[in-house]
């Protein structure tokens, strides 16, 4: 879908859509950020001078700082070729 729905049936239909699952404990933090993110979304989506369209992804539920530390951190720990 485009856009998001920031309740909890719009939390709902987009853990079923992307298979998302939680403890008690997590979903509440889950939902929370996933509202907070959908929020963003939609005010991304209404600016008329931005022509991208943005949409809810598999990364709704973790906010930007975890987004950068599980999927930016990459450490490239390999050490360089030696010539023969």
């Amino acid at each position: 879908p485009i856009g998001a729905r920031a309740d909890r049936k719009g939390f709902e239909a987009w853990k079923k859509h992307f298979g998302k699952t939680y403890s008690p404990g997590e979903e509440s933090k889950a939902f929370e950020t996933y509202e907070k993110n959908a929020q963003v979304i939609d005010i991304m989506n209404d600016d008329p001078e931005d022509g991208a369209i943005y949409a809810e992804s598999p990364f709704s539920d973790i906010t930007l700082e975890e987004f950068q530390a599980r999927l930016l951190s990459f450490r490239y720990d390999v050490e360089p070729a030696r010539a023969p």
